[in-house]
């Protein structure tokens, strides 16, 4: 979301509105899976302390624990029902994962639920450094973009995975840029994560 101004937090409702204030193409945001299998939105696999695997949503929303201005962590619910209020927003879902199959499963299933019952499948843009994750997006909801973000795998390879997108740090297209190219001709989308710096935009 866009929380970088007085008032917000990073993966806050407040950033996501604020994303739609200002007429952003989309707002990203991180979704972490609790001990009670709700589906939260956090950037890391902890959240002040609290391992979220290995708690549940309870305890992470203790009133003790807000973000930084002053919000509590929101559910994925919450989130998709606060986009509803900007409709063309695009919602860019990461989905946080250890590479646990079991959670995965959970978390993507939760997740296809929630979409479905806000009405909002067509804005979701799906990436994670989970191949498995973005293996299972692209062949539960075909018609939803999917970027990788691990940044070790070729376009070509993961086109043929049903994967439409890369989405590499800069350094790896630095290091290939000739993944560009071969992503461009594939009809693959291209996406550069996080470039602050003026040279390196």
């Amino acid at each position: 979301g866009y929380w970088k101004t007085e008032g917000s937090a990073q993966n806050s409702i407040s950033s996501l509105l604020n994303a739609g204030k200002i007429g952003a193409y989309g707002s990203e945001f991180d979704v972490n899976l609790t001990a009670d299998d709700q589906l939260v939105i956090n950037h890391d696999f902890s959240y002040k302390g609290l391992p979220i695997r290995e708690s549940t949503l309870a305890e992470l929303r203790n009133d003790t624990l807000r973000l930084a201005n002053g919000e509590i962590i929101p559910t994925l619910d919450e989130y998709l029902e606060a986009s509803l209020q900007y409709p063309e927003l695009k919602l860019i879902f990461e989905l946080k994962s250890k590479g646990d199959p079991e959670y995965e499963a959970v978390a993507i299933r939760k997740s296809i639920e929630a979409f479905k019952h806000y009405g909002v499948q067509k804005r979701i843009i799906f990436i994670s450094f989970s191949l498995s994750a973005c293996k299972d997006f692209a062949r539960q909801m075909p018609k939803n973009r999917v970027e990788y973000l691990g940044g070790e795998i070729a376009p070509a390879e993961l086109k043929k995975m049903g994967i439409d997108g890369i989405d590499y740090h800069h350094s790896v297209f630095l290091s290939r840029p000739e993944w560009v190219v071969e992503a461009h001709d594939l009809g693959m989308t291209v996406n550069v994560w996080t470039d602050d710096e003026d040279d390196d935009i």
